[in-house]
């Protein structure tokens, strides 16, 4: 928070961090509430990543235009009115009675959330100094995430207690309050009277960026390793892969969460030290061994072990927040908002294809004799993230040396 802050500055952070907590919980639940959706709906694995995956094609694809609508209208406004829709897919995901309608549900939760990080974005940009900006998102984020907490262990036993069902039914109340605070108490910063608005470049432009390109897919690989893990498969790894109860497998997302959280936190004070193309390769490195340890790692192993390991993932998952100050790097500051949007399309739909497609090639592999799937199809669909990750690496790797280059050139010249 800055130094200096009012109580509007409160209201505007705490009405986004409460939408954005919400968005983050819906988003994981379905890894908690896997094996009660398969059972309840007859579901195979390949139903039940489509349904969890579609989450992020409506959230993906509402990006640009959301982009063009803040800047019209004004995060107070789009952001709430977006998040209506999603109050109607909790309540219908609810009471779904079939496939079809799980998914119809899903896809309008995803589109529900679709505006809230961006709508904080835009409005923090206007009402906190730029020099605090990217502190005070971080934060927002950081404490965010502690919706993935929300949506382990402790949504295991609400789902032990009440059911899955009565958990949407009551989230879609509690969302609606959200997106009428941040109606209520969401007022945007008035724009300075002088300020005019250069609407020059284009997504085309961005498009056409191969800096930007590099970017995106690393942006790619990461938040869809994690999104895809945390959101949806590591549940069900945990129970037919590793053999765990609910709770423990709860217990073990729950580090998972804390790792992002500690992610969300440290990302930024790393890359301020290191350098953002250092820090953002170092942690998409680590984010592919890990992916391969996991993808070895025995069903009698150490649960210690285990936790950590998932507590690194979700850590090293988080640096995929460092994409969107990167790629300010790359494009003049008029088009920072229309960069950011931009790459979260890439992360957001990356994770959509990843997650079905995990439940693609999971589902080609037999039942066991439990009526679940074998370990070795989840420890499969892991390894394959990996080399999503490597190859994301290798197309970024220019970018870096690139960077190190002119940081070089300036060390010289500054000496000189």
């Amino acid at each position: 928070m800055p130094a200096t802050f009012t109580s509007a500055h409160v209201r505007i952070f705490v009405v986004y961090l409460c939408a954005y907590f919400l968005s983050y919980f819906f988003r994981s639940a379905n890894a908690v509430i896997a094996d009660d959706l398969m059972r309840d709906l007859s579901l195979t694995a390949e139903q039940l990543g489509r349904m969890t995956s579609i989450f992020f094609v409506p959230f993906a694809l509402a990006q640009l235009p959301a982009g063009v609508a803040f800047d019209r209208c004004g995060a107070r406004w789009v952001t709430p009115i977006v998040m209506f829709t999603g109050v109607l897919g909790l309540a219908l995901f609810a009471t779904a009675n079939s496939f079809t309608m799980l998914t119809i549900g899903r896809a309008l939760i995803g589109l529900g959330t679709s505006a809230i990080l961006m709508g904080a974005f835009t409005s923090f940009s206007r009402w906190f100094p730029a020099s605090q900006l990217a502190s005070v998102f971080s934060v927002l984020v950081g404490l965010g995430a502690f919706g993935g907490i929300g949506a382990a262990t402790p949504l295991a036993l609400l789902n032990r207690t009440f059911g899955w069902r009565a958990v949407f039914a009551g989230g879609s109340v509690v969302f609606l309050a959200s997106a009428l605070a941040i109606l209520i108490w969401g007022q945007d910063a008035p724009r300075p009277e002088h300020a005019a608005r250069d609407t020059t470049g284009t997504f085309a432009d961005i498009f056409r960026s191969l800096p930007f390109w590099r970017i995106g897919l690393v942006n790619f690989a990461m938040t869809s390793a994690l999104f895809a893990f945390q959101g949806l498969w590591a549940g069900p790894y945990l129970l037919d892969a590793i053999g765990l109860s609910e709770v423990a497998m709860g217990n073990i997302l729950t580090a998972l969460g804390l790792g992002a959280i500690t992610g969300f936190f440290v990302c930024g004070i790393l890359a301020d030290k290191f350098g953002i193309a250092k820090t953002f390769v170092g942690a998409c490195s680590l984010l592919t061994i890990l992916l391969g340890l996991i993808s070895v790692f025995p069903s009698d192993g150490a649960r210690i072990l285990l936790a950590g390991l998932f507590f690194s993932y979700g850590l090293c998952g988080a640096f995929s927040l460092l994409a969107l100050s990167d790629v300010r790097r790359v494009f003049p500051a008029n088009m920072t908002g229309r960069a950011a949007t931009a790459i979260n399309l890439c992360g957001f739909g990356g994770s959509a294809l990843v997650q079905w497609g995990v439940g693609v090639f999971v589902s080609t592999f037999a039942l066991n004799e439990a009526g679940r799937y074998p370990g070795v199809a989840y420890r499969s669909a892991f390894a394959g993230m990996g080399v999503i990750c490597l190859l994301a690496l290798v197309v970024y790797l220019p970018r870096l040396r690139m960077v190190l280059k002119l940081r070089r050139q300036r060390r010289i010249q500054s000496v000189s």
